[in-house]
């Protein structure tokens, strides 16, 4: 039987192994540096690798508050970048900057997202 990860509603690991980090939230080169171009700051394009390889893995968004800390501190690691305080991810999470973030994604990843409606049910569960 297949686990809840492989299904049709996709969930992040809670288990992680070094092989899930560095086959599926690995970043690749190309990938920071668009990450580079697109952000100013070592945050902001820590955030965006993340939300990059967690929805490339999932297929939709998630926010960056359920991402495990495995995932951040590997992408952090393979890019060069400092982990930011729980704080700082709070804040991002529902800012102006993090919805930029998803649009950007979008724009590289083949994601079937209308972002009127994805903003539309966010503003209602949140």
């Amino acid at each position: 039987m297949p686990s809840i990860q492989d299904t049709i509603y996709p969930r992040i690991k809670s288990n992680l192994t070094d092989k899930d980090l560095e086959e599926a939230y690995t970043p690749q080169r190309e990938e920071v540096e668009w990450a580079e171009r697109k952000t100013r700051g070592n945050f902001q394009q820590l955030a965006l690798l993340v939300l990059l390889k967690t929805t490339q893995k999932l297929g939709f968004f998630t926010t960056l508050l359920d991402v495990p800390k495995a995932i951040i501190e590997h992408i952090a690691q393979v890019a060069y970048l400092p982990i930011p305080q729980e704080e700082e991810w709070q804040e991002y999470n529902g800012s102006r900057r993090g919805r930029r973030s998803e649009q950007r994604c979008s724009l590289l990843l083949p994601l079937e997202v209308d972002f009127f409606l994805y903003h539309l049910f966010r503003t209602f569960v949140n």
